[in-house]
């Protein structure tokens, strides 16, 4: 019996780790914005960003600069579906009074249909 407590162990958390390599190779992606774009809690400058889904399973998104060295957030999101599947990744955004920043609304990796949705507070 302790045997087999020790093998579900060690399959568990053979699983994790085999998971955790999966996401970081397909829920990462690098993107440039030509203007400054709003996120939960802050406007990010025009630039280069490493955009990171670091848990799947709680949708929990990961901004970063193109080192990874400075957090710019760390974001719990929501699904969200597209009928249509990206070839790309693709942002959709938010409208904002005339002269704030564009507010990323969702974020979708190529070829997955299922994406994340950004939480803002309510206004």
């Amino acid at each position: 019996m302790k045997s087999l407590r020790l093998v579900v162990i060690f399959l568990v958390v053979l699983s994790v780790f085999a998971i955790n390599a999966r996401a970081d190779a397909y829920h990462r992606a690098t993107v440039t914005f030509s203007q400054p774009v709003e996120i939960p809690g802050k406007v990010l400058p025009q630039g280069k960003y490493i955009f990171e889904v670091i848990d799947p399973g709680a949708h929990l998104v990961r901004i970063t600069d193109v080192s990874g060295t400075h957090v710019y957030a760390t974001l719990f999101t929501v699904p969200d579906y597209k009928l249509r599947t990206p070839e790309g990744n693709l942002f959709t955004f938010e409208e904002r009074a005339q002269g704030a920043p564009e507010a990323i609304h969702s974020w979708f990796l190529p070829g997955n249909n299922l994406g994340e949705e950004f939480i803002y507070p309510r206004r």
